[in-house]
């Protein structure tokens, strides 16, 4: 097995339904699923004499994912099975957000399917009470003006440990306008950590989309998180995105 595919195990009794004649249109449906969700890599089909006879597995052991499942004879076959590899896909697209560091913008982007190359991405941001959202985007519009090529977020500066276990945190909000060559700094913000402090995520929009963190560690200009879950791009903005593909999500 390549390190870039994944398998696909199937019980005897699912067999015919993988001749080549039976399955053209599946895999050719797989292919199509592959480019639209380029998280999904290639699928080997091969049978497995310890599954029930109409059992099949998705099976990632690079990034330990294993899921069984019993196929119903009255379903569709090819929606079982593409389904079946989306939810893997969807498990695949998470973002591993684990710390900050000074230097470092406080939002993480990640990538969902999209006909472009570049994809679309939105992102994760760090919120602490009391103070703003910090994120980031690399577009701002004016009002009544066409989109300037601006480069707007906040960063770290400064960590510095003010007492046994304690951090004073320095960010800054800054605005750099590459079409005009200006500059602006929109704010400072100083605030104080320490390990086990809790903060949140916010990765979309509304409380749905907010997850809580502890603070793991601080150190070395460091700042570690331990989640209390995964951090996944929310179901109805994937539902949305894939639906507008040609993608089932059920």
């Amino acid at each position: 097995m390549q390190n870039d595919e994944i398998i696909l195990e199937i019980g005897y009794g699912l067999i015919p339904l993988f001749e080549k004649q039976k399955a053209e249109n599946l895999f050719e449906e797989m292919k199509n699923l592959r480019e639209k969700m380029p998280v999904i890599p290639v699928v080997r089909v091969m049978d497995n004499i310890e599954l029930g006879t109409n059992e099949f597995c998705i099976e990632d052991p690079k990034n330990m994912y294993s899921k069984k499942y019993v196929y119903d004879f009255s379903e569709d076959f090819e929606r079982t099975i593409l389904n079946a590899l989306l939810e893997y896909g969807k498990k695949m697209l998470k973002m591993n957000v684990n710390s900050f560091k000074t230097g470092e913008k406080l939002s993480v982007c990640v990538e969902i399917p999209s006909e472009n190359t570049a994809g679309e991405t939105y992102n994760i941001n760090l919120m602490l009470p009391g103070y703003p959202t910090f994120w980031h985007t690399t577009s701002y519009y004016y009002p009544g003006n066409e989109a300037t090529n601006c480069n707007y977020g906040y960063y770290i500066t400064e960590i510095h440990e003010v007492s046994d276990g304690l951090f004073k945190v320095e960010i800054i909000n800054t605005e750099v306008d590459e079409a005009n060559s200006r500059y602006f700094l929109g704010g400072r913000f100083k605030f104080y950590l320490k390990k086990g402090d809790e903060v949140q995520f916010q990765y979309y929009s509304g409380d749905e989309y907010i997850v809580k963190a502890t603070v793991s560690d601080i150190k070395n200009n460091h700042i570690s998180f331990d989640f209390e879950k995964d951090i996944t791009i929310p179901e109805p903005l994937l539902k949305k995105e894939l639906n507008r593909r040609g993608i089932w999500i059920y």
